[in-house]
């Protein structure tokens, strides 16, 4: 296999990856990352909490993430009958409209709460890019760093 080929199509893998990591709303994926933006679920998920969450069978009291009107909320499981399900804020009055079992994504497992959620969110960014600056640093080894030198061929 040509080596151009061959970094191309490695190229292309992570670049997979990476979409099925930060995609998992458009594709299905054994795990869900979200932020909760508002306070709907305070004070057991302050706003600003990372949420992380599993594939999983889901029960009455379970929190989880759902696609409801269009847009992934964090809710608790208020009821399922049949398949619908009916989720509630903890903080809100009213329970949501019901909805398919289809569209709970994932049962959350992990809240990180602010500020630390800030700090996971950058701490994860960076890893990402160290790990892509590693990979294009193995597959292109003619942009590596030579200490501000250039070989001119020029014999002082």
């Amino acid at each position: 296999m040509n080596k151009y080929l061959l970094k191309l199509v490695t190229l292309v893998a992570v670049a997979v990856v990476l979409l099925l990591m930060f995609s998992w709303s458009y594709v299905p994926s054994p795990i869900c990352v979200s932020l909760a933006v508002g306070r709907s679920m305070e004070p057991s998920i302050p706003q600003g909490s990372l949420v992380i969450g599993f594939h999983r069978s889901f029960a009455v009291g379970d929190v989880v993430i759902a696609e409801i009107d269009g847009r992934h909320v964090v809710h608790r499981v208020m009821s399922v009958e049949g398949n619908m399900v009916i989720t509630k804020g903890d903080a809100n009055e009213h329970p949501d409209e019901p909805v398919e079992k289809s569209s709970v994504k994932c049962v959350v497992t992990w809240v990180v709460p602010p500020p630390y959620s800030q700090y996971v969110l950058a701490a994860l960014y960076i890893s990402l890019i160290y790990v892509l600056c590693a990979i294009l640093y193995i597959l292109y080894p003619q942009f590596k760093y030579s200490g501000g030198h250039t070989n001119t061929g020029a014999q002082s």
